[in-house]
């Protein structure tokens, strides 16, 4: 398995080669707009999970079609994930107000207990910075990363794909994870 290594400057020439037609540069960028639902899936278990699965397919597509059409804003000074995860959690919001406003209206109770203080999100400076210490990690330790928070795969599911021992993957992880603490303590 080979863990994304794009930087933001291949990004931005990826998104302005789709804009202009190009066949092999569209389907790059349909392949990077797979993580939406991951995205999406995530941010909705971080606020309690008010959505359904059916709700959060629709939430989803709402966004890649978003993505797709405001491409041409993309500006490369951030991976295009950290740009796409940006607009995910925008476009969640959004779905949060307009579920309030319909269980309001029906006279409904929210089916979460406290969508009133959402998570904040990361800065996208942060994202970057995660982003180059997990390149400088590298190696295994950053794929199986990259596939639990990126992929929101298992442990078993990491170690299926990987071929590896659910016991080695775990340990990939909690290595990987005490590094990064470390560097971002060493960077502050």
């Amino acid at each position: 398995m080979v863990a994304l290594k794009a930087s933001p400057h291949h990004d931005r020439q990826l998104v302005r080669a789709s804009l202009n037609g190009d066949e092999d540069a569209i389907g790059q960028m349909a392949d990077r707009l797979e993580c939406v639902p991951r995205i999406v899936g995530s941010i909705n278990r971080r606020f309690g999970a008010p959505f359904s699965i059916p709700e959060l397919d629709d939430v989803s597509q709402d966004v890649m079609v978003l993505v797709w059409k405001r491409r041409s804003s993309f500006e490369g000074r951030a991976k295009l994930e950290t740009w796409i995860y940006r607009i995910c959690y925008l476009e969640f919001l959004n779905e949060v107000r307009r579920l309030r406003r319909r269980s309001r209206f029906a006279g409904e109770a929210l089916p979460t207990a406290d969508l009133e203080a959402p998570p904040e999100p990361m800065n996208p400076q942060d994202l970057d910075v995660l982003d180059a210490f997990l390149q400088e990690l590298g190696g295994t330790d950053e794929e199986v990363i990259r596939l639990k928070h990126y992929d929101g795969l298992t442990f078993k599911e990491i170690a299926e794909k990987s071929g590896n021992p659910s016991s080695s993957v775990k340990s990939r992880y909690y290595r990987g994870i005490a590094w990064l603490r470390f560097r971002f303590g060493a960077a502050s």
